[in-house]
């Protein structure tokens, strides 16, 4: 049985919340460590045998704009330096006026767009990210889905290599797949790919049989086919991308 790390809430946080995070982790533990950590809810997860602590310190609207000059410039500092994944949740709806003022509970000077975006920038400038809910579920749900992310071993979503283009008829040419491959080596975008596959093709060739790819885990005879013509490209080919 895989034992999930505990969830800590401050103690000086709503009962409410607790509550919820108490419905929604195996085990979620009122405990100061997060105060002195500069946060409201605080986890460790292990990263490549590094114990890593994140962090959230949830901001109702209102507060985060009362705290601008005074806590929210002791807050941040408390918190990049407590944990090393720090985090604000905005709580509550942004909105504006047609003047581009931000409405809010008609209290407090006003608040202009270019103002809050401002804030957000220099926020996100100090090392802390940002996300936005619109009430306290709300809120507990992006814990949740956070404390789920940050237990992956690896991220790779924004890793991964756009597709092969095709040409305008909606094929891909040995032309398009070339520049593809090139494109996979550091500092080789698609013009520079582009150039070297006008004036050599793809200077690339497997260095072992196709049998003996066959013997890698995973890899069948119609993937192996397909990687040994990825680096195929013929006299045409090459003359068709030069045109």
């Amino acid at each position: 049985m895989i034992v999930k790390p505990p969830i800590y809430v401050s103690p000086a946080e709503p009962g409410w919340l607790k509550r919820l995070l108490a419905e929604q982790f195996d085990v979620a533990v009122t405990k100061i460590v997060t105060e002195d950590r500069g946060v409201d809810v605080a986890w460790m997860h292990d990263q490549h045998g590094d114990a890593t602590w994140f962090g959230v310190q949830r901001k109702e609207l209102n507060d985060l704009i009362a705290s601008i000059g005074d806590r929210l410039t002791r807050e941040i500092p408390q918190m990049v330096a407590g944990v090393e994944h720090p985090h604000i949740i905005v709580e509550g709806r942004v909105s504006w006026s047609n003047e581009g003022v931000l409405m809010r509970d008609g209290w407090g000077q006003p608040f202009t767009k270019k103002q809050w975006r401002g804030l957000m920038w220099s926020i996100q400038g100090a090392g802390v990210g940002l996300s936005y809910s619109k009430d306290g579920p709300e809120t507990v749900s992006l814990i949740r889905d956070m404390y789920a992310w940050t237990a992956k071993d690896r991220h790779t979503t924004l890793r991964q290599r756009a597709n092969v283009p095709t040409n305008d008829w909606g094929t891909r040419d040995n032309g398009a797949w070339s520049r593809w491959v090139l494109q996979g080596f550091d500092g080789i975008g698609p013009e520079a790919a582009t150039r070297i596959v006008r004036m050599y093709g793809l200077p690339l060739q497997w260095t072992v049989t196709k049998e003996e790819l066959l013997a890698v885990e995973g890899l069948g005879k119609v993937k192996v086919d397909r990687l040994f013509k990825a680096l195929e490209v013929s006299t045409d080919a090459t003359m068709e991308v030069r045109l």
